[in-house]
């Protein structure tokens, strides 16, 4: 193992400079670097005013998707015990750039880049008593060096991808031991189950117990649900929201809105772009008929359709909507998150391109989302939808279930960290 971790590290002092080069010119790989220069400083600062009864809990996520895999365990940890100190790190700025939740752990900061030294001063810093990675969120150096230093490593929420390299000749004796040195990996599903299984050769450190996600979205689902954000006037009429959009789903969205639009005249509609753009905005003022900014919205609001300039509420949004399509199957990028819907009950559309969301596969086995690639059947199914009440009720019956039926995987990992006494 020490031979791998050698080249390992001597690659990454080859890649390191280039990454320094390229972030002189990529907007978001400097901004990551630059606040990686105060992580230290800021732990320390941190680290000085820790109370001697208290401990640390390390929590890594990548970005917020991650993060939202994490919370659950965070707040459960919380409320077992008054004396962990969670320390939340992000390697992505869009993670960390865009936290909100800073009363719900004590410090949050970039992950450095996984070079040897850089993440032994931060174990040695942070003396943590766990550490917990989430999904593909995992650092060979840090879990190489947990393991040296007799820290307590987990794995939630994990994935493999079937054609993943970590399966690959010599790289798979890597990542086997790798992998190993977790405590724990709680997969979210058969699959990866079976896969960590086919890296390992063993199932000693694997448990199959489910996405923490569904504990998130439906503890959201029951605070939000009775919160309306969209004007009176649309209360008894059809709302069809178009979630984290990309601009390579215009071509089939567009018309189909215009279309629906046309002959139901009671039928509103929600853009919520992936990224905020204001000519995004401008593109669908000019196609939508008396389009307003939900920054501009109130109860009183006249608007017949909505675009959404805000950021945090679109999972609000999903409860009070009648349908949802969700963005991402058109491109290259992904499906994003089909739970913020489903958790409502409501029907969904996807693009083509969505074999990386396992929800999406479930939610299409059990009919409650719908897949299309032409305008003419996303139109088609919602006007079907539209006339057919109890296909409706149906549709949304499954989507719910599907939600309800997965719960629970978060409250068994606590389970796992207090037999360890973590917590």
């Amino acid at each position: 193992m020490k031979l791998f971790i050698l080249i390992y590290n001597q690659l990454n002092l080859l890649f390191y400079p280039l990454i320094l080069i390229v972030g002189l010119f990529n907007k978001k790989i400097q901004i990551g670097i630059k606040g990686r220069k105060e992580t230290f400083k800021k732990l320390e600062k941190w680290q000085n005013n820790i109370d001697t009864n208290n401990y640390v809990i390390l929590v890594n996520c990548s970005s917020l998707g991650e993060y939202e895999q994490a919370k659950p365990i965070i707040e459960k940890i919380k409320i077992e015990n008054k004396n962990v100190k969670i320390a939340l790190s992000f390697f992505s700025p869009s993670g960390f750039e865009n936290f909100k939740d800073q009363n719900l752990i004590d410090i949050y900061f970039y992950l450095p880049f996984d070079l040897y030294w850089k993440i032994s001063k931060l174990l040695k810093l942070l003396k943590p008593k766990a550490i917990i990675d989430t999904s593909y969120d995992v650092w060979p150096n840090m879990v190489y060096l947990s393991d040296k230093y007799n820290i307590k490593h987990y794995l939630i929420s994990a994935r493999l991808k079937e054609n993943t390299s970590k399966l690959k000749p010599i790289l798979k004796s890597f990542f086997k031991k790798i992998f190993s040195f977790y405590r724990k990996i709680f997969t979210v599903s058969d699959m990866d189950y079976k896969l960590f299984y086919s890296l390992l050769n063993s199932s000693d450190n694997i448990v199959n117990i489910g996405d923490t996600r569904f504990d998130n979205v439906e503890k959201r689902f029951q605070k939000f649900k009775d919160i309306n954000l969209f004007p009176i006037a649309w209360k008894d009429e059809k709302v069809i929201i178009f979630g984290s959009t990309h601009h390579e789903c215009y071509n089939q969205i567009i018309p189909a809105i215009k279309s629906l639009q046309h002959k139901n005249k009671n039928l509103h509609f929600v853009i919520a772009p992936h990224d905020l753009d204001e000519n995004v905005f401008l593109m669908f003022k000019n196609e939508l008929k008396n389009l307003e900014k939900l920054s501009n919205i109130s109860a009183e609001s006249k608007a017949q359709n909505i675009y959404v300039d805000t950021i945090g509420d679109l999972a609000k949004l999903y409860f009070s909507s009648d349908f949802a399509y969700i963005g991402g199957g058109f491109g290259n990028d992904g499906l994003h998150n089909v739970m913020e819907p489903a958790v409502s009950g409501i029907p969904i559309f996807i693009g083509p391109k969505n074999s990386n969301s396992l929800e999406a596969q479930e939610l299409k086995k059990k009919g409650a989302i719908y897949e299309f690639i032409t305008s003419e059947q996303l139109i088609s199914r919602i006007n079907e939808l539209l006339n057919d009440e109890t296909e409706y009720n149906r549709i949304s019956t499954n989507a719910r279930e599907y939600i309800v039926n997965s719960l629970g995987s978060s409250a068994k990992i606590i389970e796992y960290l207090k037999n360890d006494k973590i917590i």
